[in-house]
């Protein structure tokens, strides 16, 4: 038995103490076709910090009322200035329209949703995966 019980001790500290694979795997990142990347990548668009900022005063709910208090406001512009979001990042179309608040009070039932949130994945995700499979 004690000599079953180091053998078994054994092979796990040996198996423990092997070297890991090591796999080097392809990454792609969403790059617009616009600066650069690939063709097919044309979903989203860079907004300034101003547009941004009137579309989150112009959104509302279903009944009207402002989604976001002038506390939150202020919030989301610290954030905006602080963060390494750039004027030149992508949003989403499902985000901006041509005008700021075109559809303020459709938007939330529109496209701050889960299918709002499935169509935004889908414009950038859907196409890097896409891409870095065709890498490999």
């Amino acid at each position: 038995a004690l000599v079953l019980a180091a053998s078994v001790w054994l092979l796990t500290v040996l198996w423990m103490r092997r070297r890991p694979e090591v796999l080097l795997v392809d990454f792609k990142t969403y790059r617009h076709a616009s600066v650069g990347g690939d063709p097919r990548n044309t979903a989203g668009e860079p907004v300034a910090y101003d547009r941004f900022l009137a579309e989150s005063r112009a959104a509302r709910h279903l009944d009207g009322g402002e989604c976001f208090t002038a506390k939150s406001l202020q919030f989301q512009e610290k954030i905006l200035r602080t963060s390494s979001i750039s004027e030149r990042s992508l949003f989403p179309p499902s985000i901006f329209r041509e005008e700021v608040g075109q559809d303020a009070v459709l938007a939330e039932r529109d496209s701050l949703c889960m299918r709002g949130a499935r169509e935004e994945a889908e414009c950038m995700m859907f196409n890097a995966v896409e891409q870095l499979l065709e890498a490999t």
